[in-house]
């Protein structure tokens, strides 16, 4: 129920954090002279744009949020790259398909890509 007492059951509600949403828009104005407005609407490699998404998370778990000079910077940058992915997807299921994650760590095993990603959290 809204504050009016009618029901809103089954509509959408935009429960954002409206900060984080224009924490994103300063974390893509860094990149302003960078790229082109709506640059991310481009063909974007799906591996790179997930590799950039594990990079900065991994920062995160080193307890690294700040980046660029931005303050939780690394946090932006995730939600940057998930939305970058989303319309990836979106666009490129085929290629998604075809470079899947899997497609990226098929000849390591799991011992070996988990080894990998602990020694990298703890460089």
């Amino acid at each position: 129920m809204d504050n009016t007492g009618k029901i809103t059951d089954n509509k959408l509600n935009y429960e954002l954090y409206w900060e984080f949403i224009e924490l994103m828009a300063k974390r893509m104005q860094l990149n302003k002279g960078k790229y082109a407005p709506y640059a991310w609407k481009n063909h974007m490699s799906i591996e790179d744009l997930i590799q950039a998404l594990f990079r900065h998370t991994l920062e995160i778990m080193k307890g690294n949020t700040d980046d660029d000079g931005q303050k939780y910077g690394h946090l932006a940058a995730v939600a940057l790259n998930a939305q970058f992915l989303y319309f990836q997807f979106q666009n490129s299921e085929k290629e998604f398909k075809e470079s899947c994650l899997e497609s990226i760590v098929k000849d390591i095993s799991n011992d070996q890509l988990l080894g990998a990603t602990v020694r990298q959290m703890v460089k």
